[in-house]
């Protein structure tokens, strides 16, 4: 594995784990704070810490997903990433509407339904894609080792070269090349 593709993955766990913490923890509950003598004010601190971490991974993950050169794990990150953008929102949803924890659950689920039925057209379209992409790759690397001479085709092989005809060449059943 890569050394991006390490850090994307532990990106991703790191946000199920903050998930998870907000979830059954009492993060999400505000600090109060004592700003004059006669006021107070609620901050969430580990909430909003929570937050921007989940955002700033969000931001990296999708940036992996715009670099990715296959299609479909392309297509699977920025759907991940666009998962973790939601996460944000619904964080900072508890942060700045502090009686909203009660739907997070619901909102969380109903979203994840939302993105996961969109991301089946789009995984299947660049499947397509990248089958069509790699059948491209494979003639293009084809033509590059064959060449023709008369009736027959010269075949490259590491150092060897064989003589083969157009019927053997192009026949599915005559192992490949």
């Amino acid at each position: 594995m890569r050394r991006k593709t390490i850090i994307v993955f532990a990106l991703i766990i790191i946000s199920f784990v903050d998930l998870f913490i907000v979830l059954f923890s009492d993060i999400s509950i505000p600090v109060v704070e004592r700003v004059t003598f006669y006021s107070t004010r609620e901050r969430a601190y580990g909430m909003l810490f929570l937050t921007i971490f989940t955002f700033l991974s969000t931001d990296i993950i999708g940036l992996y997903a715009f670099s990715e050169k296959n299609y479909k794990k392309a297509t699977a990150l920025s759907f991940i990433s666009i998962w973790t953008f939601m996460l944000t929102v619904q964080y900072f949803r508890v942060i700045f509407h502090e009686g909203l924890f009660e739907g997070l659950i619901q909102s969380i689920t109903i979203w994840t339904i939302v993105i996961g039925i969109i991301w089946i057209p789009f995984d299947y379209i660049f499947s397509k894609k990248e089958i069509k992409r790699s059948n491209l790759e494979q003639q293009k690397s084809l033509e590059k080792r064959v060449t023709k001479s008369g009736n027959y085709f010269l075949v490259k092989i590491g150092d060897e070269t064989i003589k083969v005809s157009k019927n053997e060449l192009y026949n599915e059943n005559h192992p490949k090349t």
